[in-house]
């Protein structure tokens, strides 16, 4: 980020001299999670711009939270290779978008990217974690979900769901653990029999299930004993919601009940 002095509305076009650019492509102005330069696209964006001109116009974020700083949210690429060719006199337009907080930058550059590249969960969690929180106070929330995401065999996907109820605020920066000890109950249920190959359909419903359930650690072991036996014996459902409606009964019936379903 960088003080390239310009007056800006909520959204505008602006003249950009070879000079502003270069203040805007310093490693430390560039946004954290933004970061990561391809030479391969960098030498393909070259060649483009070469032959055809600039084509799409950058956008830039007018970062109001931060003194009015402009950093890059698209065409990071194409401005790095429109720099490399550019004479000293050559100038660019950009477009300029007031962000008001951090949020509004990530919905920016994530709405951009979506027509493009599009952002993953895994991009939002590395964004929230660079960028941090507006308020800061649901930092370390992400930094454990990472630490976890890290220590497990389990998609980003299934411990964002087992972890909080929101999707919606994990993407906006407002990612809180509902119930943090028996969500790591949860994940390590699922990790073991993710080990033993089960797919994902089964994982996030046997997660479903003991989100809803309070199960006792030895109602818990019992749950699992049955789940292990009728995967050897082949007897799990292959539809999802076969599967998922298998769990209930599988945990209320009796011993002999069980045994009929192994037979």
């Amino acid at each position: 980020m960088c003080n390239v002095k310009m007056k800006v509305k909520k959204r505008e076009i602006v003249t950009l001299t070879r000079q502003n650019v270069a203040l805007l492509l310093r490693k430390e102005n560039l946004l954290k999670f933004n970061r990561k330069v391809s030479k391969s696209h960098r030498r393909r964006m070259k060649s483009s711009i070469e032959k055809l001109g600039v084509l799409r116009l950058p956008v830039l974020a007018k970062l109001l939270f931060n003194n009015g700083e402009l950093a890059i949210a698209d065409m990071q690429h194409g401005l790095f290779a429109w720099y490399e060719i550019s004479e000293d006199n050559d100038v660019i337009d950009a477009i300029v978008v007031d962000c008001e907080t951090r949020k509004s930058v990530v919905d920016l550059i994530s709405k951009l990217n979506t027509t493009s590249k599009g952002w993953n969960d895994k991009d939002y969690l590395d964004c929230w974690i660079e960028f941090g929180a507006d308020e800061n106070t649901n930092h370390h929330y992400y930094t454990a979900l990472q630490s976890r995401y890290s220590a497990t065999n389990l998609s980003l996907g299934l411990l964002i769901d087992i972890y909080t109820k929101s999707k919606k605020n994990f993407k906006d920066g407002n990612l809180v653990f509902n119930h943090p000890e028996k969500s790591h109950k949860v994940s390590n249920f699922c990790t073991k029999f993710r080990e033993k190959g089960f797919p994902s359909f089964q994982l996030t419903g046997m997660a479903q299930f003991l989100l809803k359930n309070d199960l006792s650690p030895r109602e818990e072991r019992a749950f699992s004993r049955r789940i292990d036996k009728l995967h050897k014996k082949g007897k799990l459902p292959r539809h999802r919601d076969d599967f998922r409606n298998m769990l209930n009964c599988v945990f209320i019936e009796s011993d002999q009940a069980f045994k009929e379903r192994l037979a």
